[in-house]
């Protein structure tokens, strides 16, 4: 009879052969161990095997097994039609190199011959091609001080390069209140100067009335020329004026009471051509303002052995031999020491200014004094222009004798 419960390929063996013998195996289930079903059907275990026409039904329906061996449908490929089942025909052609791919092709995977590298500029490559085996190494080229991986400065987006920092790549820092944050400076703007501050509103400012100061050197003076200036210290012996013509109505001047001095100074001799004692001074224009005072003084020693009067002595504000001058000569004596203070008064400026002035000349000699008294004088004076006082000497008539020297002398401004 067939034993439902055989445990050895022995009994799976007689079981199988009694169902088949008397025609009662079709649509028997049983419980066989797999192993031992396999042994007997395929043949595995010698002795066992039994007729070949019996045919095994596995539990899927898609299976069956016999002696012939394991019978099932090869697997789908993958898509809408996808199912299991064996492994297609590999074919006769023995090898190593196909795969079976999920479209249920067998199928090469390539071959490589050589793997190259290729790299941006900002980088070395080294080790490329890898034709066999071996690594293939990237390493950054040195690039200049201070300069960073950026976009393009300006323009359409482009493939990043190492380059400088431009203004517009420094967000400006936002002002006070909720939304603030650090940044770079904002632009000042094109117009240069020295008077307008960042204020925390991020915005250029001129400083409130009272508020920093644009002072930078002690004696500077705190100024308004439309906005709050600074009026730098003058030279040293320089006074403080009004001055209209400033900007801030304030300049620095030369001293008052002194413009230039001078000592002991080379002898003139001979020269029948007014020539100066070398005691200058050069205004510079527009200093002589309405009322300016301009004092000049000389004294020294001359001799004129040919002739009485042929020394002549002068003082000048517009240059030697300008408009604005005058001099004398001593009377009774060819020789002797002189004395002369001459003082010139602005009464008009401008272009077609005028100048007063008055003085005398002091002549001694061992006869005595010649006193010479100059005044109501007045010539055109261009006060817009540099103006150059002087002091000069002359003779008349040539000689070898003739001889005068500076002992000294001053140019004033009153």
């Amino acid at each position: 009879m067939f034993d439902r419960n055989a445990t050895t390929p022995a009994e799976v063996r007689r079981s199988l052969q009694r169902l088949y013998m008397f025609g009662q195996a079709d649509g028997v289930s049983i419980g066989f161990n797999a192993s031992h079903l396999y042994q007997v059907l395929l043949g595995t275990n010698p002795g066992l095997s039994i007729a070949s026409g019996l045919v095994v039904k596995l539990a899927d329906a898609s299976l069956s097994l016999s002696a012939s061996g394991l019978s099932a449908p090869v697997f789908v490929a993958s898509g809408a039609s996808h199912a299991k089942g064996i492994v297609p025909d590999p074919g006769s052609t023995a090898g190593t190199t196909h795969f079976l791919r999920e479209d249920a092709t067998w199928q090469t995977t390539g071959t490589v011959s050589s793997v190259g590298l290729t790299m941006p500029g900002i980088f070395t490559v080294s080790g490329s091609p890898v034709t066999s085996s071996g690594t293939i190494a990237v390493t950054l080229n040195t690039e200049s001080a201070n300069t960073a991986l950026m976009g393009p400065a300006s323009g359409a987006a482009a493939t990043p390069a190492f380059r400088l920092l431009v203004p517009a790549d420094y967000p400006a820092f936002v002002a006070s209140g909720a939304s603030h944050a650090a940044g770079a400076v904002p632009d000042p703007g094109s117009t240069a100067g020295t008077t307008h501050f960042l204020r925390e509103d991020a915005t250029w400012q001129l400083l409130p009335t009272g508020a920093g100061s644009p002072l930078t050197t002690k004696g500077d003076l705190y100024v308004f020329d439309a906005v709050n200036d600074r009026l730098a210290v003058g030279s040293s012996e320089n006074f403080l004026m009004a001055d209209s013509t400033a900007a801030a109505g304030l300049s620095y001047q030369a001293a008052a009471r002194l413009l230039a001095k001078a000592g002991l100074g080379a002898a003139v001799t001979n020269t029948t051509t007014r020539t100066s004692f070398g005691l200058t001074y050069t205004l510079p224009a527009n200093y002589l303002t309405l009322g300016k005072h301009v004092r000049c003084r000389l004294f020294g020693g001359y001799a004129a052995q040919n002739n009485t009067q042929s020394f002549q002595l002068a003082a000048w504000l517009n240059g030697i031999g300008g408009a604005a001058g005058d001099g004398a000569s001593p009377t009774t004596s060819t020789s002797g020491r002189f004395f002369l203070e001459i003082e010139f008064i602005v009464t008009a400026t401008g272009a077609s200014g005028t100048v007063d002035w008055g003085g005398y000349f002091y002549f001694e000699a061992a006869t005595g004094v010649t006193t010479t008294v100059m005044g109501n004088n007045s010539a055109a004076l261009n006060t817009t222009i540099a103006n150059t006082v002087d002091f000069s000497c002359q003779w008349t008539a040539a000689s070898a004798s003739n001889s005068a020297n500076m002992r000294g002398g001053t140019i004033e401004s009153l």
